[in-house]
């Protein structure tokens, strides 16, 4: 990350400086006498972020930092997760103090924690606050920063464009156990019993009430439209579908919601995607990737072969006369992390180092220079690879990656318990299927996925997994869900299509196909890069959007919320999601607490309002309809 600083001067409610490569003249924002600013400043290469405080004397200090940050699922379930730890971004954002700990507790106990939520409230308050709200659903990737409601890094972009328009409150709440909201001290199978969908969906459900509350909220005029890509957009779908008098709308991309124990589908799609002549495949491309792992699987097969492999790539524990290739868990290592060489999910049309996607990889397969399909593979790795990384991790450090328990260590088993114990997710490469990678041996199968259940979690959790992904199916409603105002989107190369909706379902429910997109690459900050098609799919949110804010709401049984005290005000059957039901006392006395927690409260910091430098005139055609059905 880039920082860099200078000062400048405040000229009314205007902020007037220099960088060194542009001029600056923004709108603040004044809260309680002090000055809060953050907005988008557009350099040759990267968008920024930048965040200014009211100083004394009218001076101001401006950070500029490039932001760099992408929520998505990750490939392997828990081996390509990121190593850094839960407690590392913890400076930014405000927490809701008065959370349920277990929102199904059979004791009825009513313990709390602190959750993590970001608030961006400068279009609705330049709207007469008379626009809807919009809640960016957190999900598995980075820990969440106040720039996910300023510029939408990460997966909300979508989000904050439409609200600059719309004059929309902007929400994102943090996904508890990922980032620093963990309401538990460590990350044992015990704890780990809090993590779920349906705990998840809970916690939206209760930090409605507590904005509601906080924000003097009328349902009829500030309806909540729920956003989010990857796991976070099954969020935001199941948000619709289970809470729909809470939630308006929702936009899912990339929302693998059809939960599969043997996702084959993930690797079938990777391997149409190297063929894919509009992201830089070919037929050609296939052809030697298959090649070059069917030679890995000769060669591990051999004592020979694997001294090979252990010179030609850069294998964990590979030195001298130790020969880490004879155990058979670092053989499936090496052949998965391979795998991942070719960014089917992450794929940047636009990156410039070599092999860094698609077209990139490609290139360096179909370059006979470098020798056998299996040294282009080896010169792939060298591309992609720092100095010092190695792949192909064995047993020891496999059962110690899955058992660590601490909440600085642990992260790995955060969301490989959730495909444990509800999705699966697992991505097979079996022999029968249109996976490009290595098939014989047959390492990647869904007994050995199953086996990691069991060493992370015990065996328990690892023969139940098929009944856990059969009754999410149930819960959640898979690739059939019933509702209206419901948006799915999904790129054509995103492995994760494979187990989302393409096909509407019935009336109510849309879909989008993005042409040659990876992961949910329109929900990002837009560039002047950006495709054809991604340009047209955030068009085509924003008329849906539209159309969704000019329908009248939904009214809760039976009632009106405005009409209501929001310590009376209950959820009902809110979330009927399996045999787990939030009962509206759960539900009152969490409005009760929200209502309490605002009187004692304090009033909002200046860390809760976070303006941004206005490109136009709120779009008054977007929110003035809701005022009609008050």
């Amino acid at each position: 990350m880039l920082t860099s600083s200078f000062e400048a001067t405040t000229v009314g409610d205007h902020l007037v400086g220099q960088t060194s490569e542009q001029s600056i003249d923004v709108t603040l924002c004044g809260i309680d006498g002090d000055f809060i600013l953050a907005g988008l400043l557009r350099g040759r290469q990267h968008s920024v972020q930048f965040v200014v405080e009211h100083m004394p004397g009218c001076r101001a200090l401006l950070l500029v930092l490039h932001v760099c940050a992408a929520t998505a699922l990750p490939s392997h379930p828990w081996r390509s997760r990121s190593h850094k730890t839960l407690r590392e971004e913890s400076s930014s954002g405000l927490f809701f103090e008065s959370q349920l700990i277990d929102h199904f507790a059979p004791d009825g106990s009513r313990h709390t924690w602190r959750q993590r939520y970001f608030v961006n409230d400068t279009f609705w308050i330049a709207s007469g606050r008379a626009g809807p709200v919009f809640l960016c659903v957190g999900g598995e990737g980075s820990p969440l920063s106040q720039s996910v409601v300023v510029t939408g890094d990460g997966h909300c972009a979508d989000a904050v464009t439409i609200a600059s328009r719309a004059g929309a409150l902007v929400l994102a709440l943090e996904h508890r156990f990922y980032g620093v909201s963990v309401p538990t001290a460590d990350l044992t199978s015990q704890s780990l019993q809090l993590l779920s969908a349906q705990q998840a969906l809970a916690d939206i459900a209760v930090f409605h009430s507590f904005i509601t509350a906080r924000y003097q909220l009328d349902r009829l005029r500030h309806r909540w439209l729920a956003f989010g890509g990857s796991y976070p957009g099954m969020l935001a779908a199941w948000s619709r579908t289970l809470m729909p008098h809470l939630i308006h709308g929702a936009v899912a991309s990339s929302a693998p919601v059809g939960a599969v124990l043997n996702y084959r589908g993930y690797n079938d799609v990777v391997g149409a995607a190297l063929e894919t002549h509009a992201v830089g495949g070919s037929s050609e491309c296939g052809t030697m990737v298959r090649a070059a792992f069917a030679d890995l699987g000769s060669r591990l097969k051999t004592v020979a072969g694997r001294r090979m492999l252990e010179t030609l790539f850069p294998v964990c524990n590979a030195s001298g006369t130790v020969t880490p290739l004879e155990d058979e868990v670092a053989q499936r290592s090496l052949a998965e992390d391979l795998s991942y060489l070719f960014p089917a999910q992450s794929n940047d049309p636009t990156c410039a180092s070599p092999g860094c996607n698609i077209a990139g990889a490609c290139h360096l397969m179909r370059d006979s220079s470098l020798g056998s399909p299996l040294q282009r593979l080896a010169a792939l790795a060298a591309t992609q690879l720092s100095p010092g990384d190695c792949i192909g991790e064995g047993r020891e450090a496999t059962t110690a990656a899955l058992t660590n328990t601490t909440l600085e260590g642990g992260i790995a088993r955060i969301w490989f318990w959730q495909t444990c114990t509800q999705f699966g997710f697992y991505q097979t490469c079996d022999p029968d299927s249109q996976c490009p990678f290595m098939s014989e041996p047959h390492f990647s199968t869904l007994d050995a996925n199953l086996a990691d259940c069991a060493t992370a979690f015990g065996p328990e959790v690892a023969s139940s997994v098929s009944t856990a992904v059969a009754a999410a199916l149930v819960t959640f409603g898979g690739l059939t869900p019933s509702a209206t105002r419901l948006l799915f989107v999904n790129g054509e190369i995103d492995p994760w299509r494979a187990a989302s909706i393409s096909v509407s379902p019935g009336a109510g429910v849309d879909v989008q196909w993005v042409a040659g997109a990876s992961h949910h690459a329109w929900t990002h900050p837009p560039k002047r890069s950006d495709s054809s098609a991604i340009v047209a799919a955030r068009r085509r949110i924003e008329a849906d959007v539209r159309a969704w804010l000019r329908e009248p709401a939904n009214t809760p049984l039976g009632s009106v919320w405005g009409e209501q005290t929001a310590g009376s005000w209950t959820l009902g059957s809110v979330i009927n999601i399996g045999a787990a039901i939030l009962n509206s006392a759960v539900a009152g006395a969490m409005a009760v607490l929200a209502v309490q927690s605002c009187r004692q409260g304090r009033r909002a910091s200046s860390d809760e309002v976070v303006a941004q430098p206005r490109t136009g005139q709120i779009d008054d055609s977007l929110h003035a309809p809701l005022l009609e059905h008050t």
